[in-house]
């Protein structure tokens, strides 16, 4: 196989999902001479550096980093498999990363690639509809859905888990007997389809079989590091808790195994350095806080604890929201009347968690989102009058604690929330911003307007909708951003 990074010129595709630019530079690497060669020409139209690697072969070892508008042309044989990434040099978030196969042959390819919002969701089997994993995009430019790509899976995951970065997917497969299935998935930068990791090197097989007792969950880091499978034992109120490294392929290299009181909840931080879990303690739960090692990714160092919101209402497992800005903690707990109380909690500099003297009331609660911008939080339900709709509040940027804004009454069949940021529109454009909020089957967008208000997007034939089925078909709906990648040949 011949590699070879070499003289960079104009980049000639225009259309995609960014700008072009140009840069120059020459470095050769070198195996087997090959006559088969297709000619990439990688095209950077992201704000961070990119590090490509083939087929598990890295070029960081050299520094062979494409610049912020700057394209790179490599020579390699059809049926390569191409991986770019961020340089992952910023602490507050995991870096995109872009994985597809290139499978010209004598032809010049251009790869452009850039970012883009979507919408990922998990769906139950319904009918003769298989189980199966919703790729879709909400283009904020031009107020429409796309769907990128739909995946059967052929069975019925018990966890669902997108990495950070949005380039892959674990999923749980119960096997029966006390054995778990866990499945690594590459998410095409081109087509956007799932397809099961094939392992590169020494690395662990994929998928994984593990054993569990009672009941077993997933869950990412938020830097893309590392990845949890919890293990909970109700009759012992235990969790074992396993941690895995995400290697460079995607596949999961078990690190370290250790054990906790039974955790209901889990959130980490966006630096990916501490944890907080809710645990249950005899009849009770306690929020506590937990340093992350960095080399194995264990969380048995704990900071401190404070106790669930509205404590005598504790009767119920708690669930834990962190605000984007890693400085507040909002915690919400259900009684057996039901009523709903939400607490919102103070997070220091050095990780320890404090609640503050807020406790909020609910007669339902739906679900709850943040503002893209972090400084409003959107909660579907009842409020403590029985009125259904959006309930908005903002967030103390010292102390984390709610200030109601107001009741938004919107028409019957509320659920899910989520939000998304879109990276090509400029911060002062409204749809760069977006909560899709659910009304009965469909997904619908929604900008903010004055007093925080959701505001449905209007366009000239009427407002765009995603028909994603509904609370009781789908078992995950998540935003996030994915690298996306468009090719032309000539």
């Amino acid at each position: 196989m011949k590699l070879h990074l070499a003289t960079l010129f104009p980049a000639f595709l225009a259309a995609g999902c960014g700008p072009a630019g140009i840069v120059g530079g020459a470095r050769e690497l070198t195996t087997t001479q090959t006559t088969a060669q297709v000619v990439v020409v990688v095209v950077n139209d992201n704000q961070e550096p990119l590090v490509l690697s083939v087929n598990g072969q890295s070029f960081t070892v050299d520094n062979l980093k494409i610049a912020p508008g700057s394209s790179a042309e490599l020579r390699m044989p059809p049926g390569e498999r191409l991986r770019v990434r961020g340089q992952d040099d910023t602490p507050d978030r995991a870096p995109v990363g872009w994985d597809y196969t290139v499978e010209a042959t004598g032809s010049r390819t251009t790869t452009r690639l850039g970012k883009e919002t979507m919408v990922f969701s998990s769906l139950y089997a319904q009918g003769s509809t298989p189980e199966r994993v919703d790729i879709q995009h909400y283009d904020g430019a031009t107020q429409t859905f796309r769907q990128v790509s739909t995946t059967e899976l052929g069975f019925a995951p018990t966890g669902v888990c997108l990495a950070p970065g949005g380039s892959r997917a674990y999923l749980l497969r119960d096997l029966g007997a006390g054995q778990v299935e866990l499945r690594a998935y590459r998410l095409d930068a081109a087509s956007g389809a799932l397809s099961l990791i094939v392992p590169e090197g020494d690395t662990a097989p994929n998928p994984q079989q593990l054993d569990y007792t009672s009941r077993v969950e997933c869950v990412a880091d938020p830097r893309g590091r590392f990845f949890y499978v919890l293990d909970h034992n109700d009759s012992t109120s235990r969790t074992r808790v396993r941690s895995f490294a995400v290697e460079r392929d995607g596949t999961l290299q078990l690190r370290s195994t250790f054990t906790r009181g039974l955790i209901r909840t889990l959130a980490f931080t966006a630096d990916g350095r501490n944890a907080y879990a809710a645990e249950t303690l005899g009849s009770g739960h306690v929020i506590r806080a937990l340093r992350i090692r960095a080399d194995d990714g264990a969380f048995d160092f704990q900071i401190n604890e404070a106790a669930t919101p509205c404590s005598a209402l504790d009767t119920n497992p708690p669930r834990i929201f962190l605000a984007p800005s890693g400085r507040a903690a909002f915690v919400m707990v259900a009684d057996s009347t039901p009523a709903v109380r939400l607490g919102s909690y103070e997070l220091l500099s050095d990780g320890s968690i404090f609640q503050n003297a807020q406790c909020l009331g609910f007669q339902t609660f739906y679900d709850l989102s943040f503002d893209p911008r972090g400084d409003v939080i959107y909660v579907t339900g009842k409020n403590s009058s029985g009125q259904e709709g959006v309930l908005r509040y903002s967030i103390d940027p010292v102390n984390g604690q709610l200030v109601l804004l107001g009741t938004q009454v919107v028409p019957a069949g509320l659920g899910w929330l989520t939000s998304q940021q879109e990276p090509d529109l400029s911060s002062s454009d409204p749809a760069k911003n977006i909560v899709l909020l659910a009304r009965d089957d469909t997904l619908v967008p929604h900008t903010r307007g004055a007093g925080a208000v959701l505001e449905p997007v209007v366009t000239g034939s009427g407002t765009p909708s995603l028909p994603y089925g509904s609370t009781a078909t789908v078992r995950a709906l998540r935003g996030a951003v994915r690298g996306c990648a468009t090719t032309t040949h000539n």
